[in-house]
């Protein structure tokens, strides 16, 4: 079973909208939006899967929204969003909080 993961917390959209066609077979898809990003799914087709869309934080007029057609056959496809950062989930060296993705 393949997992992807999409990491659009540190994108630069210079659009008003981004489209996502996402496909899989039994695999998992898995999003990871900044709190504040708008998410639509539209058009998707879920045959003995299912699709779930956590990315329920208020949304951000300015922000790009996200949209999503999913296709997955007996996979998932889930969006997360990333949870407030503090400065203790930082290490030295790096770019990303640690645990950025909720339970």
């Amino acid at each position: 079973m393949l997992s992807i993961v999409l990491d659009f917390t540190e994108a630069v959209c210079r659009h008003r909208g981004v489209a996502v066609e996402a496909r899989c077979g039994t695999g998992t898809i898995q999003l990871i939006v900044p709190q504040g990003r708008a998410v639509r799914i539209e058009g998707s087709s879920t045959n003995a899967a299912h699709i779930s869309n956590k990315a329920t934080a208020p949304e951000d007029p300015t922000s790009p929204t996200l949209r999503i057609v999913g296709h997955p056959r007996a996979g998932h496809i889930k969006i997360k969003q990333i949870r407030r950062t503090r400065p203790q989930d930082f290490r030295p060296g790096r770019t990303a909080p640690i645990d950025q993705t909720g339970p």
